[in-house]
């Protein structure tokens, strides 16, 4: 019997020798030690091959280690090797912190960091080491959704971050000179679009924020008996954060709610479906993407019935490989009515060329601003002759307008480790459409006109949260 054939044997039909490489069973356990079992011959794991290591490594997209729990972070810190090399376009996401797991697979886990307030090594590996990191170099601790009303950097002590740095990164970015004469392509316009919502969208909203305020009171009564009879009670932050993906969809995609019944487009449909007019009009094409598979598809399917003599399709994480090149070779032959691919952020967010586009469409907000980024990066790579235009559709006095204060605090918090680049409020502030936002006058306070912005959503106070 050949290795990696699976067998399986009762009791009284097992062979008393191993069918691979006829050694006896190990004592008291019906495997071998070639790695046959009685169920199937068992491929070793991939820590077997570490002992003895490599003279050097190298891996791709390095920034997905930072989760140090998952299974590819810890594959890839077994190995073993004198000279490591980590390649990645956006090594932070989510803020300074997120560098952690990389700089230690480099660097190496030794207590290398030191304590802002003794002056002392602390210890630096492990999930106390990647808490330590969090505090002195990642700004404290996370950004809290509900209290998001001005952009906030998540970086601390970044002029100590940068001496680290120094050391093991070689940044190389599309605005360089030396790399513009090699990469030349033309810099996105981004348009913040902030959509009032109709009277349909604001009266679902302002129901389950209701719902939502009365969950948290109850809860908040259920705690203060509980303290009363001594015992403890703890409100569970993913009921809190289920509660406010609620509202992150009301705001959003409303039909996802059997109580929405309203004959009217939704706000963002409505603005989607003009713009899109426009390029359709012009036979040019486009890209939307949306955290959500559901919305994904509805989008899809209404555009298409909208457009006859053109084609729209969605490719989420349920679409297989070969469909989904199909539908991308389809999109960049610009003879074709392949002309709109409506994407999930998490299945477009890959290494995709889609150099047709020439209109991008971010339809929701998701928290990893460094994501969406490379969403519409799809379009905005070698290859893009034309400048892009990038649409954030954001729905006013919801919690879109928090995540996207989320978004502007974590990527400036990236932006600043890594790239050494504060900020721009002024820039950020010229890219805000919609209501409130037209009209500057001469001498405008960006800062304060952003700031003003990132207050349109919903706050603790909404809810009733102390």
């Amino acid at each position: 019997m050949e290795e990696g054939t699976l067998a399986r044997y009762s009791k009284d039909q097992l062979p008393e020798h191993c069918p691979t490489c006829y050694e006896k069973w190990k004592m008291g356990a019906h495997h071998c030690s070639c790695g046959f079992t009685i169920v199937e011959s068992k491929k070793k794991s991939l820590s077997h091959y570490y002992h003895r290591g490599y003279d050097a490594a190298a891996i791709d997209e390095g920034h997905l280690i930072k989760n140090g729990n998952s299974k590819r972070s810890k594959s890839v810190r077994k190995i073993k090797a004198p000279y490591k090399v980590a390649l990645s376009g956006t090594p932070a996401e989510n803020g300074a912190s997120d560098l952690y797991w990389l700089i230690g697979w480099l660097y190496g886990f030794d207590s290398v960091f030191e304590d802002p307030l003794t002056r002392y090594p602390y210890q630096s590996h492990g999930k106390v080491g990647e808490d330590h990191f969090r505090v002195v170099y990642g700004g404290g601790g996370h950004v809290t959704v509900l209290d998001t009303n001005r952009i906030q950097s998540k970086v601390s002590r970044q002029e100590e971050l940068w001496e680290m740095l120094d050391t093991i990164l070689i940044r190389r970015k599309k605005q360089d000179a030396a790399v513009k004469n090699s990469i030349n392509v033309p810099e996105p316009i981004h348009h913040r679009h902030h959509l009032a919502m109709s009277q349909d969208e604001k009266a679902l909203y302002e129901s389950k924020l209701q719902q939502f305020q009365d969950w948290y009171q109850l809860e908040l009564l259920k705690k203060e008996e509980a303290e009363k009879r001594g015992d403890k009670y703890r409100i569970q932050t993913i009921k809190i954060c289920s509660w406010m993906d609620v509202l992150r969809k009301v705001a959003s995609c409303p039909w996802s709610f059997d109580e929405f019944t309203s004959t009217e487009l939704p706000a963002k449909v409505s603005y989607l479906k003009n713009k899109t007019d426009q390029y359709m009009n012009k036979d040019q094409k486009v890209l939307i993407f949306t955290a959500h598979k559901k919305t994904a598809v509805v989008l899809a399917e209404f555009l298409s019935s909208k457009y006859p003599d053109k084609e729209a399709v969605c490719i989420h994480g349920g679409v297989k490989k070969e469909e989904r090149f199909q539908y991308m070779e389809r999109f960049q032959d610009p003879t074709d009515p392949l002309s709109i691919i409506v994407f999930t952020v998490r299945t477009g967010a890959e290494s995709y060329t889609l150099t047709e586009a020439k209109g991008v469409f971010i339809f929701d907000m998701d928290f990893n601003g460094k994501k969406l980024q490379q969403c519409f990066s799809r379009a905005v790579r070698l290859g893009q002759t034309d400048v892009v235009d990038v649409y954030w559709l954001i729905t006013l006095d919801t919690i879109e307008v928090n995540i996207h204060g989320v978004i502007l605090s974590k990527d400036s918090g990236v932006d600043i480790a890594v790239d050494k680049e504060e900020i721009d409020f002024e820039k950020i502030a010229k890219q805000f459409e919609g209501e409130g936002a037209a009209g500057h006058p001469t001498t405008f306070d960006y800062e304060a006109f952003a700031t003003d912005m990132l207050t349109r959503g919903t706050s603790r106070e909404d809810i009733g949260i102390a």
